[in-house]
């Protein structure tokens, strides 16, 4: 049987465990069974034979986990499977994954930068919204949005929030109406420039 680690137990730009942690052990447990149910969800059910493990290895400051594949190299199926997902390890963790580690009481989700989505809509109605792009800093979605909105080619542009566990999720709108507009929250800030134009912040 042949073996390969991917060496890490978290999605790429994902906080994870750090070795010498009096927690580190309990903690890269919890990352490595989300992580393995992640690519699987991802690539799809392994094929008979492969097998993925958690692994032991020596460092400086202690023992770390890993992620590994064990497959038959002369097994075509298993190995096309193994190597798609040494290919496709994710950047981010998914919804699911993040509702696990949460119902594990894993902590580092808190260390997770904010990410943000930008969407358009061309009526009043915005459930229809069609997301452009995600994973941006609010401060990059705001500026995509804004340059959006002044093209003038669409009804509204918004700013949703990509966290699940947020009720309020759109935290930017902006709208071209001469009707229209979008009455703020005490707090909130409001522009309305000529054109009748509305928007909204709820940052």
């Amino acid at each position: 049987m042949d073996q390969f680690e991917l060496s890490q137990t978290t999605p790429h730009n994902e906080p994870c465990a750090q070795v010498g942690d009096p927690n580190y052990t309990m903690y890269a447990r919890m990352e490595t069974r989300a992580f393995i149910n992640q690519l699987i969800r991802e690539n799809g059910t392994p094929p008979e034979g492969v097998e993925f493990r958690i692994t032991k290895n020596p460092h400086d400051f202690g023992t770390y986990l890993d992620v590994a594949i064990r497959f038959d190299e002369n097994e075509d199926e298993q190995a096309d499977y193994a190597y798609k997902v040494e290919g496709n390890t994710p950047e981010k963790w998914d919804v699911l994954a993040i509702k696990e580690l949460k119902e594990l009481g894993y902590p580092l989700l808190e260390k997770r930068a904010e990410e943000f989505e930008v969407a358009v809509f061309d009526d009043f109605d915005d459930s229809n919204a069609e997301v452009i792009i995600g994973g941006l800093s609010f401060e990059e979605a705001e500026k995509l949005a804004k340059k959006l909105f002044a093209t003038g080619k669409h009804y509204g542009v918004e700013i949703i929030d990509s966290d699940p566990d947020n009720m309020e999720s759109i935290v930017w709108i902006a709208v071209q109406s001469e009707t229209t507009k979008i009455t703020p929250k005490d707090d909130d800030e409001f522009i309305d420039p000529a054109g009748g134009r509305g928007l909204h912040s709820h940052v």
